[in-house]
């Protein structure tokens, strides 16, 4: 939750890295600083405030009137106490970091990370495996094993080794559960070695960041085995099933004679009818037709 902390006076020409010190200042002098404070002016993220709604964040190069053009007295700004240092510069960027569980089969809660917009996707791998180390499996660590590459999940032998996958996810549309990570393009060949901010990830504050323990997710059983999955795969495999039998099927019936049933009553004729003849239909090369007044 948000709640009041501390009162200072700035000066708009003062940078934000200048006002992260006078917090920490501040903080270090109250009663009772938040719990685990250290007075480290750099464990500190400020944040505008717009009404209720906690807003973007504020470089540290900038300047107070560049990053709050409508600062005036009473101006609130949110506070947000980090585990680890942090430096934000225009070339910073804010993404959401999501891990999947594929043990659980659980898309967790988004984690909020400062990137460079020039990281590569390796450097941001060593940057969610340090802010996040439930990544990755700590007997797999103290292993030193590495997880084989996969790639829109088959293992790839061109990609390299790498023990958190990535992709990236929308924005927009329906909230991500497993099924919808599952399908996400995973280790994109084309974004490795490419800056995040680059195509095809062209990642931006608030883009979303799918992660996943490449070697547990090797390790999975198939799909038909895995618990609560089998019905649904073998729904979907009779579905298909059906589907090309009624394919196979339509196309056997692309064969449709036409015939005429003669006024003597003698049998098909096959030449135009008047009003009084009833047209008869053979399926599939059969001679037989319809007299008038019997269905097809």
């Amino acid at each position: 939750g948000v709640k009041s902390l501390v009162q200072v006076t700035v000066d708009e020409k003062d940078t934000v890295a200048g006002l992260k010190k006078q917090l920490a200042a501040r903080i270090s002098k109250m009663r009772e600083p938040p719990p685990g404070w250290s007075g480290d002016a750099s464990l500190i993220r400020v944040r505008d405030k717009k009404g209720k709604e906690v807003g973007k964040i504020l470089c540290d190069d900038s300047t107070l009137r560049k990053a709050l053009p409508r600062l005036t007295d009473g101006k609130e700004i949110v506070l947000q106490m980090l585990s680890a240092p942090e430096t934000v510069t225009e070339s910073s960027i804010l993404v959401q970091v999501r891990l999947w569980d594929v043990e659980t089969d659980r898309v967790c809660a988004p984690t909020e990370m400062v990137i460079s917009k020039t990281s590569s996707c390796d450097e941001l791998r060593e940057l969610i495996r340090s802010a996040m180390p439930e990544v990755c499996s700590e007997a797999a660590d103290a292993a030193g094993a590495e997880g084989p590459a996969v790639v829109d999940n088959s293992p790839s032998t061109e990609a390299a080794s790498v023990r958190v996958g990535l992709a990236k996810a929308s924005a927009f549309g329906p909230p991500l559960d497993a099924a919808a990570v599952g399908r996400l393009k995973w280790n994109d060949p084309k974004a490795e070695g490419k800056a995040v901010c680059e195509a095809p990830w062209s990642l931006r504050d608030g883009s979303i960041v799918v992660a996943r323990d490449e070697q547990k997710f090797a390790k999975r059983p198939p799909p038909c085995e895995q618990p609560g999955k089998g019905a649904r795969v073998a729904a979907a495999s009779a579905r298909q099933q059906h589907d090309s039998e009624v394919r196979v099927g339509g196309g056997r019936e692309k064969g449709i004679t036409i015939s005429v049933w003669g006024e003597d009553g003698g049998g098909p004729e096959r030449r135009g009818g008047t009003g009084e003849q009833s047209p008869a239909v053979a399926i599939d090369g059969s001679s037989e037709a319809v007299p008038k007044g019997k269905g097809v």
